[in-house]
């Protein structure tokens, strides 16, 4: 057995995964599946620079993280920035600071649009029974970019990223005063301006992953948000993710900080985020899709257990994760 730690470190959430694998029996174990929010990526978009009181942030949660790597005895850490460390100009010192205080042996990437995209969709379908002739779609809707991919099977076939998400979004949103109406708008001219799909066929499968479909997953079924992984396998329609948008974008920060399926730290960006998966949504013809709780991190297990362990991944293995494991 080996014990194998992902650092995902996004533009508003750093989200730690522990996992076992047992070679012999082709079993992986999740041992932790931990987030924070760092907001890494706030105010970049005009600053282009991490700022001090976000890197201070990151490093607290890395110190808490670098205890639970000591506790399960991990074997090899390897940390992957996404949009915020593409953006900002002193993206690799604050990262090097950030890992330092990990005590495991550890490495560093930054991802490129297509790794983040490639790992993103492949963790998207972490627990399923792919098939291999199958299509599927993967919506990534991030802090600070969403990512699009088209794939048969485990390959993906399409790619496209957009340099807006949540984050980004709702700031934008919030020093131009935008109104609903606004902010749609300037979305669907991003999303047509960088939208870079044009898959042959409509999938068969759609699924929606990172913080913003699963609040959203948690808000239409009543979960409480510290039960963030029971909005795994929930399926939506177009029509109640827009019912769900009017209604965040219309409420307060205090009535979102409220719900018990937000939490707090995520009540300021829900509705940009809500928003951007609708317009997707309706440019892309989707009518309906479903919540995965796997993602990047997942992704770059499965590439860092093929880089160490000589992992198959068209080769089967079991999935132990009590969370969602009846």
């Amino acid at each position: 057995m080996s014990r194998w730690a992902i650092l995902d470190m996004g533009t508003n959430t750093f989200l730690l995964l522990i996992a076992e694998w047992e070679a012999v029996h082709r079993r992986l174990r999740v041992l932790q599946d931990v987030h924070a929010v760092s907001r890494i990526g706030a105010s970049i978009c005009y600053s282009k620079e991490i700022m001090t009181s976000s890197l201070e942030r990151a490093i607290s949660i890395a110190l808490i993280y670098n205890k639970l790597c000591i506790r399960h005895t991990v074997r090899k850490l390897w940390a992957v920035g996404t949009a915020p460390f593409r953006c900002a100009q002193n993206a690799v010192g604050v990262a090097r600071e950030i890992l330092s205080r990990f005590t495991c042996p550890h490495l560093l990437t930054i991802l490129t649009p297509q790794q983040e995209a490639l790992y993103s969709y492949r963790g998207a379908l972490f627990s399923e029974a792919v098939n291999v002739k199958k299509r599927y779609m993967v919506i990534d809707v991030g802090g600070g970019s969403t990512e699009i991919i088209y794939g048969i099977g485990w390959e993906p076939l399409f790619v496209s990223s957009l340099p807006v998400g949540a984050v980004w979004l709702w700031e934008h949103a919030s020093r131009q005063r935008w109104s609903l109406k606004e902010a749609a708008l300037y979305v669907r001219e991003t999303i047509l301006e960088y939208l870079r799909l044009s898959p042959p066929h409509y999938p068969t499968q759609v699924y929606a992953i990172a913080g913003t479909p699963i609040t959203l997953a948690m808000i239409y079924q009543g979960i409480e948000y510290t039960q963030w992984w029971r909005a795994h396998g929930i399926e939506m329609s177009r029509n109640q993710l827009e019912e769900m948008t009017s209604s965040l974008w219309h409420s307060s920060l205090d009535e979102r900080r409220a719900s018990v399926s937000i939490h707090p730290a995520r009540a300021d960006i829900i509705p940009a985020g809500a928003l951007l998966l609708v317009q997707l949504m309706h440019l892309l013809g989707i009518s309906s899709l479903k919540v995965s709780i796997y993602g990047l991190r997942y992704g770059v297990l499965l590439e860092l257990l093929a880089r160490e362990e000589q992992f198959d991944l068209y080769s089967p293995f079991s999935l132990d994760d009590p969370r969602i494991m009846k």
